[in-house]
């Protein structure tokens, strides 16, 4: 009994593998990356910037710079306000903190590709002395 079973196992299998044997399909795979065909495109110095080669599919992302600047100013002011010495501190900073909201907002520069996001934008550090970039 033990040696029917064994033997009905084997079939089985032979069977099923068989059947998967004729079941499967080789189908060339085609893959076409035209995702960003119609958007707009970087220069090939911002490609490189941004550490894209020149072919890359990619498109460009736009952003309202003016928007972003009084955003961050705003956020900055409110920062300030919930500390002691924040308001006389914004008050003799401000015309360094509005370049550098204005300058960080022009900096911005991304591009979105197949498959990542690169985005590079600089901004100024220890009283606009230092100008920084990070991507």
């Amino acid at each position: 009994r033990h040696q029917n079973s064994v033997v009905i196992m084997s079939e089985l299998k032979e069977k099923l593998i068989s059947n998967e044997a004729n079941m499967a399909q080789k189908l060339p795979l085609q893959v076409e990356y035209d995702t960003f065909a119609d958007g707009e495109k970087l220069l090939v110095g911002d490609l490189q910037e941004l550490g894209l080669e020149e072919d890359t599919n990619h498109m460009k992302i736009e952003f309202d710079n003016d928007k972003s600047a009084k955003y961050c100013f705003c956020r900055v002011f409110l920062i300030m306000l919930s500390t002691v010495y924040g308001l006389p501190v914004f008050l003799l900073t401000f015309p360094c903190i509005w370049y550098n909201t204005k300058v960080w907002a022009k900096s911005r520069l991304a591009a979105v590709t197949d498959n990542k996001l690169v985005m590079k934008e600089g901004y100024y550090g220890c009283c606009c002395c230092c100008y920084n970039e990070k991507t």
